[in-house]
């Protein structure tokens, strides 16, 4: 009798898990239907979209046609200088030029505060960032670069002092984007041809003054220095990764409200981040690597970076703080990229 209740139980089980699979599937290709119906009425609308946003855009600053001959290079010790693709302006976010990038105020951002944060879920404005941007790349690959600060010729950093075995004075983040959709729901796909967005950041003054001695300093600052020891040999740490990205014009663009949802939400990069450190500690990398996403999300990808060229972005990081003692969080970087041109994103690196 004991057997035969086992074989119902299991067989009940076997046929609960059996019907929730088919669920699965069902939604899976619920949502690529209605992704691939947005797909199809966005391409619709874009070009006089598009042309309408361009023409805003093209009143605001001049840029350099694209006629015109492209820079030459800047290298040194044989390797291109950080920023050479991508030019810096010192103008407000949402007025600056197409294909640039700029500072922007890491209070546009709001982050965990503290007290009792998992009871109240209350975010406020982050504070004064530990990093601050000096160059951002954007350039086309036919395939994933990884570390990709070991290709580039870093300042010299030899006057800063962090104060900190741990803490670099140079933290490089590098986000690779697919330029084709996943072939399906079921692809397994983890590499591809793209374009990478390379940011790189310089430790402030402010922040190499608290790090002298962490008892007092920032529950922010103790954070991201015990990040820094722990991240690059434990997973659980290096899942502590939270970019936030906010586009200020998303609506604008006419993309759907399921994505608009998501605008300026923080998200967590677990499994598909690597992180790489420097000689002497002189930097640390982190790739987002959106090739290894779930294939739902690299879709939704895919479908906002074709349209990244009218996009004003603001880019955030931060380290998320969990206990009461690590609040209230505070970006550790940020920075605006301003309508990438896909079409100006040169291969750098390929052969």
């Amino acid at each position: 009798r004991t057997l035969f209740f086992v074989a119902v139980m299991n067989a009940v089980v076997l046929r609960t898990l059996y019907l929730r699979a088919e669920r699965a599937k069902c939604a899976a290709a619920k949502l690529e239907e209605q992704l691939n119906n947005t797909t199809a009425l966005l391409e619709q609308q874009q070009p006089a979209q598009d042309q309408q946003l361009r023409q805003q855009a093209s009143s605001r600053l001049s840029v350099p046609s694209l006629s015109e001959d492209p820079p030459e290079r800047p290298v040194a010790s044989g390797k291109p200088i950080p920023g050479f693709t991508f030019t810096r302006v010192d103008t407000d976010p949402r007025l600056s030029p197409p294909h640039t990038w700029c500072k922007v105020d890491p209070r546009q951002f709001n982050v965990r505060v503290g007290p009792d944060y998992n009871r109240f879920k209350r975010k406020a404005p982050s504070g004064q960032a530990i990093y601050e941007p000096f160059a951002v790349d954007v350039f086309c690959t036919k395939e994933r670069v990884d570390h990709a600060a070991s290709r580039f010729q870093l300042p010299d950093t030899s006057h800063i002092d962090t104060h900190s075995k741990w803490v670099p004075p140079i933290f490089v983040i590098q986000i690779q984007i697919p330029s084709e959709p996943p072939s399906s729901l079921f692809s397994t796909a983890q590499d591809g041809p793209g374009w990478a967005i390379v940011m790189y950041y310089r430790i402030t003054e402010e922040a190499c003054n608290e790090l002298r001695d962490l008892s007092t300093a920032s529950p922010a600052v103790k954070l991201f220095a015990e990040w820094c020891e722990k991240a690059p040999v434990d997973a659980e740490w290096r899942g502590r990764f939270k970019v936030i990205n906010s586009c200020t014009n998303l609506e604008q663009l006419g993309m759907p409200a399921v994505i608009v949802s998501y605008n300026a939400k923080p998200v967590l990069i677990r499994r598909t981040g690597s992180i790489f450190r420097g000689p002497e500690n002189k930097y640390m990398e982190m790739d987002i690597h959106v090739h290894k996403f779930a294939n739902l999300a690299k879709q939704s990808i895919y479908l906002i970076s074709s349209r990244c060229g009218l996009m004003f972005m603001q880019i955030g990081f931060v380290i998320e703080g969990r206990k009461e003692t690590e609040l209230p969080e505070t970006l550790f970087a940020c920075v605006a990229v301003n309508q990438p041109q896909e079409d100006q994103a040169e291969f750098i690196f390929d052969e």
